[in-house]
Order: C-alpha cells, then structure tokens, then sequence
C-alpha cells in the first residue's frame, strides 16, 4: 500500500483552530486505500501532550517554539518525511473519501497535484473525474493544499522551501518554481477537499507568469511590501 506523509501547520492554542484541526485530522484518519501519516508542526507554545488535545496517539508532533514562519515550519516538518508522496495542508481542510488515493495514483503520472477544492469560484472549470494539468493561483494549485512526489521536492526545490519566505507570496513562490523548471502540476477532480476557513474561498485564480503588474500584485505590494519585492525581484 502507497504511503503518503501530512504536513500540518497548527496552532491548538486557539480554540477555533483546535476544532478545526480536529475535523481536517479526522477526515485524514478515515481515509482507505492509503497510508496517511500525519505529522503535526506545532505553534502552540503550552503544547504538552497529545492527550491534553485530543489528538490521535500516532500523530507525529514537532514543537516550533518561535516566531511564526510558514517555509521554515513546512521545512521542520519535511525533516521528518520518509515518504514517496507529500501534501503541505492547512489545518483547516475536510478531505472527502478516497481523497489521497486519489491523490498519489494522479502523482504517477503529475509531478505535482492539488485536490478539487469544494466551493471555489474555479472550480467549475475542472473535469471531476479527470486530473487536469492547470497553473492558476487558487485555481488548480490551491495554497492550502498541494501535494508532491519526493522526486518533486528534491530536484525542483532541493529538498526544503525557500525560506525567505514567511508567509505571503509563499505559494506564489513555489507554483512559479515549478512553472519555471516545467514541472507537471495538476487538479485532481476525483480528489475532493473543503477549506473550511470561508474566506479563502475567492478562488478567482490568477497566472504566476501574468501577475506581475497586475491589480492583485499592486494590492499585495502595498500591503506586504518586503515579501512582494522578493518575489519580484526572483522572478522578474
């Protein structure tokens, strides 16, 4: 059976993330047809134990006692990934049966994959019950959920994510990676997935290679002027 390793970004301090959590762990546990392995990178600085959060005995947990850092958390996490198969999700999804089957058999064929997200504005473009090659921000590649083969993650990013990067533009950043060295990156649509965090639903999709200069770059400039001027300055 495939083995496919969780990485999970997460913050049990706050309540409506725990509950969350709760649901996107669940959901992982019930999965068939797969082995899931979930490895938890944890914020909580009062994190103790796992039963002190309900959590399932056979969760991985890598404490991060530090200044939130989105690639320098997943790059704790991917220090403790054996598998063939990798997914970076938040921990705020619900992931719908057969998901991760469905997940690693579209990585025999993609380099790189995300589930069809429930409720995207996108969404409609994509077949569901085919796995469609697509590059679109929060279109086909979803920021909060995104799966890779190990081969994929060793020669596209050399085995960890930049991490210059703390937060935003940080999908953008490793979609255009990808986009930049050709590697395959596709939406399963047999693969379902809810990011239940509501506002991150706009889902209205926008091209690495077209955004530079656009309404959408402009915004993020002017509000996240560091991490915007990085990208630019990689990538233009």
């Amino acid at each position: 059976m495939k083995k496919i390793d969780i990485i999970i970004l997460s913050n049990t301090a706050d309540e409506k993330y725990h509950n969350l959590l709760s649901i996107t762990v669940n959901s992982i546990k019930s999965q068939t047809n797969i082995e899931t392995n979930i490895i938890l990178v944890e914020t909580n600085k009062e994190y103790k134990s796992k039963e002190q959060y309900n959590l399932p005995i056979d969760i991985l947990v890598v404490p991060a006692d530090e200044k939130f850092h989105f690639n320098k958390f997943l790059n704790y996490g991917l220090e403790h990934s054996t598998a063939d198969y990798i997914c970076f999700s938040n921990n705020d999804v619900r992931y719908f049966k057969n998901c991760f089957y469905e997940i690693v058999e579209a990585l025999q064929t993609f380099d790189s994959v995300s589930p069809y997200g429930i409720g995207y504005a996108c969404s409609h473009r994509f077949d569901q019950n085919i796995t469609t090659e697509d590059y679109y921000l929060n279109g086909g590649f979803l920021g909060w959920c995104y799966c890779f083969t190990r081969k994929t993650m060793n020669e596209c990013f050399g085995g960890k994510f930049d991490e210059r990067f703390a937060f935003y533009r940080q999908d953008l950043d490793v979609l255009t990676e990808m986009q930049h060295k050709k590697f395959k990156h596709g939406v399963v649509g047999p693969a379902k997935a809810e990011h239940l965090n509501i506002e991150g639903k706009h889902g209205r999709g926008s091209n690495s290679y077209k955004l530079l200069g656009s309404a959408e770059d402009i915004h993020f400039y002017t509000h996240h002027p560091e991490q915007s001027r990085l990208y630019r300055e990689k990538w233009e």
